[in-house]
């Protein structure tokens, strides 16, 4: 199994687990929690598609920077850290995260407190988020969704075109 395909798994269960606490138990704060879960692994599927299972862990769990370039630190990069880097991949126009993409990960970062963020353990998580902002973080999610099942059935991983970043 890829790791595109582990963090498909990922974000499927969130976003599963995300919609049934919000239509079935009527928990938004837990909805938005696992809404933000399904992006991490969204972004996480982003990053493994264009820079590769190897290069991509490295960057995600903070060895090496965008330009692959090693960093001498260990940290596993959090919501807000993940974005920027979609940030500078969108800056450079390649084709697995759109500006409008991205432009949705960052309102649905502000919808759900930053506090959300567990480096997808199941953990429990504070936030505060009313039944208006989990409805327009699940608005969200839908194009996403599609984007990462096309990235997934694609299979294909371009890490050269990472180089573009230096």
């Amino acid at each position: 199994m890829t790791r595109i395909d582990e963090k498909l798994e990922k974000f499927t269960f969130y976003l599963m687990r995300g919609i049934y606490a919000q239509v079935q138990q009527y928990d938004n704060e837990e909805a938005c929690i696992y809404y933000r879960k399904a992006a991490e692994a969204y972004m996480k599927i982003c990053i493994f598609a264009f820079y590769g299972e190897e290069d991509g862990q490295d960057i995600i769990m903070g060895r090496k920077d965008a330009g692959r370039q090693p960093t001498g630190r260990e940290y596993h990069l959090a919501y807000q850290e993940l974005r920027k880097l979609l940030n500078i991949m969108t800056s450079y126009g390649h084709k697995y995260i759109t500006l409008h993409q991205w432009e949705e990960l960052e309102r649905l970062g502000e919808l759900v407190s930053a506090s959300a963020h567990d480096s997808d353990d199941d953990e429990e998580a504070d936030t505060d988020c009313s039944q208006t902002q989990a409805e327009e973080a699940l608005r969200l999610m839908e194009p996403l969704m599609r984007e990462a099942y096309r990235l997934a059935l694609e299979g294909e991983s371009l890490p050269a075109a990472a180089s573009g970043l230096l």
